[in-house]
């Protein structure tokens, strides 16, 4: 069991070579990957631990990797257990509008089931990833659908991916500088349900659009799950180059995931989407 604990300030690789036969481990490199990124003076980079172990329990190994992590970082167990969620996306799928809604939540009051949240995931038509603010399928708006979610006892959450901007979006048209870019210059392209621009964290104003973005969702609308998806995004192409020359890749991620936490506030629940 390979496993990398300390998991901070640059993403990190395995590669493993065997014989021709697949019997006996030829090679095993732990690779810092940098990025290009440019040292401050003073500055310092250090590569990150390896925890290598040996065993015949497969999940025990997991369990003790896992427990090693958490407590290199000073992460606390959970102090309750995590939450039943009715997601809309598992039924409805991309076209979950304000009727159905409705629909759901007259079911429910009449029928109560045992879930803690109640998540309204992604509705696409009307609106561009990236224009977070704009819900042409959500007439009464979004704090009327989180405060009816909660009037019937349950915790009101919502799917964004943060990250991310359609290639058609207001936002992408307003703020093209804020557009991730590879060393040539062109727009980092993600492909998910068609192509997608990838927001640069470093860049002046970005991280404050996402601060205020889920300051907006968490405490004007009453949104306090949020279901982050695509995180990935930001740190899969190896030839990003951020405005900022000093970040690595995991360091723009995490920037973008502490912009998320300021804005959402510490109370948040702020779990992973399907394939972050």
């Amino acid at each position: 069991m390979l496993g990398f604990l300390s998991q901070r300030g640059h993403l990190s690789q395995f590669e493993i070579a065997t014989d021709s036969a697949r019997e006996h481990l030829s090679d095993l490199t732990a690779r810092c990957l940098f990025d290009g990124a440019v040292l401050p003076q003073g500055g310092m980079r250090k590569s990150q631990w390896v925890l290598l172990q040996y065993g015949d329990d497969a999940q025990g190994l997991i369990e003790t990797f896992a427990d090693r992590v958490g407590k290199y970082h000073d992460v606390k167990p959970p102090a309750q257990p995590p939450p039943s969620v009715w997601c809309s996306w598992y039924y409805h799928g991309p076209t979950f509008y304000e009727e159905h809604l409705h629909e759901e939540l007259a079911y429910l009051k009449e029928r109560p089931l045992p879930f803690d949240v109640i998540l309204i995931d992604d509705s696409r038509p009307g609106r561009a990833w990236g224009d977070w603010y704009h819900h042409e399928r959500w007439p009464a708006g979004m704090k009327d659908a989180a405060d009816r979610i909660r009037k019937l006892g349950y915790r009101a959450g919502i799917w964004t991916c943060p990250f991310l901007a359609k290639t058609d979006s207001k936002l992408a048209e307003q703020h093209p500088e804020w557009l991730l870019r590879q060393d040539n210059g062109e727009p980092v392209l993600f492909k998910m349900d068609g192509t997608n621009y990838v927001l640069d964290t470093t860049y002046p104003g970005v991280l404050s659009f996402i601060e205020d973005l889920f300051r907006t969702m968490t405490g004007d609308w009453g949104f306090t799950y949020h279901k982050l998806d695509f995180l990935r995004s930001i740190y899969t192409n190896s030839e990003a180059r951020f405005y900022d020359p000093t970040a690595t890749r995991l360091e723009a991620y995490e920037r973008g995931l502490a912009a998320v936490r300021r804005g959402a506030g510490p109370d948040a629940l702020r779990p992973i989407g399907r394939l972050a």
